[in-house]
């Protein structure tokens, strides 16, 4: 026996190299040919093992797997041991290998053929595919189905939800569902109508309703999604009310042939007669004023001016009065460029529209003119309607200049009169500052204007004039303060340290609209002999 094995396993037999006469271009291609196909068998095992253990929870019976995989790497070490016959004649051992391989080879092949009834009922990856498909289809039609579901749901809460009186009807003009606004407006459980029952809800008896619905059938085919009416309804107290119809297209909602939406306009209808009214007062108010009014819509491209101001700019016969150029034409040629850069200004926010210029009046004669506007902003920034005023102001110009010359006439008394004047500002019932003096304040009492403006008597005034005399002049300041009325009274210097003549005072209480003392005026002069009360 040990014979036997020892020949069996020995390398006395003639190497297999002899067979190729040890050509070399022959035993190379032997030789590296089963080196790469030892490698790849040996290779493919790896691989199996890396598959089954990702896959290991959907593949359950792995012994197939593993009955391969050691049938691969048999073959695998076939071929590796017949490379090593090419040098050593190991036959014995060459056979022994491939009578394991052999082995292992049926029964992987009895395995195979035992699972084949079960591969061949695997689905094929068609077979597969159609089957996700169709389970798709049935996961999508729930879902659609589903959120159908949902749709109805929400357009049932929502419809019950809507702020006014809504009735569904379907393409026979059956009412299919009416919200509890549409009761409340009527009294009755409007779907339990037909449309015959309308007689309830109309004073027609439903004619005018049924006519609107014909037409709109009409106008929907050619692509018309809503008509509106108005009519009268009948409520179940035998109120009527004037009721805005609006007829929608529910192909869209649901499939519902007909929405029907209902809207009581008696307070709209009021309103309109309320504000018809306020509209004819305004243009009353309008036409009985002097001034002009004007509005300019810049976002739809309207114009509006008063009866008054298109009489004022002599327009009021223009057929086309209505437009932004019958203003502008009115205004002196060489005005229109200011006036119309005024108004750009102030729609861009820099400045205020309030403009005088020059033009036509309506006697063909140019006036001087006054116009004022405002211009009114969106959410955006963006101003969309700019109203206002138009004056001619020729009057109020002469007005002016008489109240100038008026002026300079008060000027000239206040600057070259013979007589001390001064503004005194009560600050509080024992200092007063003062606020303004003429030159004559100088002579005087002996200071200068820059020395006494914005200074206080009491705090100030001392540095100019001896306390005693500033004390002298803060008391008679007192003395007005609390009688409220003008007073004359006397001033000198009673240490006769100063050239300071004796002054008589004259002092005016200003009050305000609410009888508040905010200045006193004083009106000072000499007297060339001291009196003899003096304060």
């Amino acid at each position: 026996m040990s014979d036997f094995f020892s020949t069996f396993f020995s390398g006395q037999y003639m190497p297999h190299g002899h067979c190729y006469i040890w050509q070399p271009h022959i035993l190379w291609t032997h030789v590296v040919s089963d080196m790469i196909i030892a490698l790849s068998y040996f290779s493919i095992p790896i691989a199996i093992i890396i598959f089954a253990r990702k896959r290991a929870q959907d593949i359950k019976d792995q012994k197939v797997l593993k009955l391969f995989s050691i049938f691969i790497v048999a073959c695998g070490v076939t071929h590796i041991v017949g490379i090593i016959t090419v040098w050593q004649g190991i036959y014995g051992l060459h056979g022994l290998t491939k009578l394991i391989t052999a082995t292992v080879s049926l029964v992987t092949a009895i395995y195979v053929f035992k699972l084949l009834p079960q591969a061949i009922h695997l689905p094929t990856p068609a077979q597969m595919t159609s089957a996700r498909q169709a389970l798709q289809r049935k996961t999508d039609e729930n879902i659609n189905l589903h959120t159908e579901l949902e749709s109805m749901q929400a357009f049932k809460f929502v419809f019950d939800g809507i702020p006014v009186s809504a009735i569904l009807l379907d393409d026979q003009y059956r009412v299919v569902l009416a919200n509890q606004r549409a009761n409340d407006l009527f009294g009755v459980d409007i779907q339990t109508l037909e449309l015959d029952d309308f007689t309830y809800l109309f004073v027609d008896g439903g004619k005018k309703l049924r006519q609107k619905l014909s037409l709109f059938e009409k106008q929907r085919h050619l692509g018309q999604d809503k008509h509106v009416f108005i009519s009268q309804g009948k409520l179940l107290t035998g109120e009527i009310i004037p009721i805005e119809v609006t007829l929608c297209d529910g192909k869209n909602t649901n499939n519902i042939g007909t929405m029907m939406l209902l809207h009581d306009i008696s307070d709209t209808i009021n309103a309109e007669k309320e504000t018809f009214l306020t509209h004819q007062r305004i243009e009353r108010a309008l036409d009985s004023s002097q001034d002009g009014a004007w509005e300019l819509d810049m976002d739809n491209n309207l114009v509006w001016y008063s009866d008054a101001m298109l009489k004022m700019i002599g327009a009021e016969e223009s057929p086309n009065a209505a437009n932004f150029d019958t203003w502008v034409d009115h205004i002196h040629i060489d005005e229109k460029e200011k006036v119309i850069e005024s108004l750009r200004r102030h729609l861009e926010g820099y400045q205020h529209f309030y403009h005088e210029y020059v033009g036509r009046n309506n006697q063909g004669s140019y006036s001087l003119f006054l116009v004022k506007g405002c211009a009114i902003s969106s959410s955006t920034n963006r101003h969309k309607v700019i109203a206002g005023t138009l004056s001619q102001v020729d009057y109020r110009k002469k007005i002016k200049d008489e109240l100038a010359k008026q002026n300079q006439v008060l000027d000239n008394l206040y600057t070259y009169l013979n007589h001390a004047v001064l503004v005194m500002k009560v600050i509080d019932f024992d200092n007063f500052i003062f606020q303004t003096v003429n030159q004559q304040c100088e002579r005087f009492i002996n200071a200068k204007q820059s020395d006494l403006i914005n200074k206080s008597v009491v705090s100030d005034f001392g540095q100019v004039l001896p306390d005693p005399l500033a004390g002298q002049f803060n008391k008679i300041l007192m003395q007005c303060f609390e009688s409220k009325t003008s007073i004359t009274t006397h001033m000198t210097n009673s240490e006769n340290k100063l050239n300071v003549p004796t002054l008589a005072f004259t002092c005016f209480p200003i009050q305000s609209s609410v009888d508040e003392l905010t200045h006193i005026l004083l009106i000072s002069e000499h007297i060339n002999t001291p009196n003899t009360n003096e304060n």
